[in-house]
């Protein structure tokens, strides 16, 4: 029984909105204070007060490594203590995360957070040492994956959320 209490919660948690459908088709822009630039191997590296947007999407880290293949991004990765991620939903909410690491992989639309993740929206939250987050199948999984923690995925959805939608 405990697993299908778990598994409704985790369907009414209102992260289940897509990001802007406009932001795939913004340029990307990246700014800090150094730029290192390996064209041969596909690989960018921004380091010092990183800043990262596509469209809605700003994501704010110590260093952010970008590759690529055939000069289109493939995926981004952000390190920071810590790193933080913002979008706008089409519903007009906005998700934030923290993590001392995110992953972000463009195709797949895989936001992946580790060591002390964080994900919100509006006042609904989850933490966990490793939070993926598929944009485009609107699924989270989080799991604990540090032997030092005490091995939980906390949640906390406020009672609005739950609440039956009206037609």
């Amino acid at each position: 029984m405990y697993p299908r209490i778990i598994t409704m919660l985790i369907l009414l948690i209102p992260f289940s909105t897509m990001a802007l459908t406009s932001d795939r088709s913004k340029p990307l822009e990246i700014e800090a204070d150094r730029v290192l630039i390996d064209d041969k191997d596909g690989k960018m590296i921004y380091s010092g007060n990183a800043r990262f947007t596509q469209g809605s999407m700003l994501v704010t880290a110590d260093k952010v490594e970008i590759y690529t293949v055939k000069r289109q991004v493939t995926h981004a990765i952000a390190k920071g203590s810590p790193v933080h991620f913002e979008q706008k939903m089409d519903d007009g909410k906005t998700v934030k995360a923290r993590a001392d690491r995110m992953e972000y992989r463009m195709s797949q639309q895989r936001l992946i957070l580790e060591d002390s993740a964080e994900l919100w929206q509006d006042q609904n939250h989850i933490k966990s040492d490793r939070i993926t987050y598929l944009l485009d199948q609107q699924q989270i999984d989080a799991k604990t994956v540090d032997s030092g923690s005490d091995g939980r995925v906390r949640i906390t959805i406020q009672p609005e959320s739950m609440k039956a939608p009206t037609e």
